[in-house]
């Protein structure tokens, strides 16, 4: 699935209306009103595309790490695969916290470690993605690690 694809995916879960007990209407349709089980099957229909994003999203950006390790010849470090990537918040954006997206600690089976940069990469793309279609709200400090063996 392409980031274009997740995004139109958001953009009609983002039409689905708020769970009960929020401020915001939560039926589509005066009539819907009348039908409070609908209201519930929206709510669950909600989360299951929020779900399916957020795995499509950490699918996207494994792929793209791993590609990129790849390409540029570190896939493995002594005949000795790489196995996780570790992404650190280190600053507050003016837009809020993300993830630093340009540096990871990539650790191999041996237990060597290296910093790689995928500034401008298609992992830098994933990686935001992920972050744009979470709930999650890192802080500085707080890691992301993306397992890289295929299981």
């Amino acid at each position: 699935m392409t980031a274009h694809t997740r995004a139109a995916l958001r953009l009609a879960r983002s039409r689905l209306p708020d769970p009960p007990g929020t401020d915001v209407p939560q039926y589509l349709t005066p009539a819907d009103a009348l039908r409070p089980l609908a209201d519930h099957a929206l709510w669950e229909l909600r989360e299951d595309i929020d779900r399916e994003l957020q795995a499509r999203a950490y699918i996207a950006l494994t792929d793209a790490l791993r590609w990129h390790l790849r390409e540029s010849g570190l896939y493995d470090h002594d005949g000795q695969p790489a196995v996780a990537a570790t992404f650190t918040v280190t600053t507050k954006h003016p837009d809020g916290p993300g993830w630093d997206e340009t540096t990871a600690t990539i650790r191999y089976a041996d237990g060597f470690e290296q910093t790689v940069d995928f500034a401008g990469t298609t992992v830098d793309d994933e990686l935001m993605e992920l972050v744009q279609g979470s709930d999650e709200h890192p802080e500085p400090g707080d890691v992301l690690t993306v397992p890289l063996l295929p299981l």
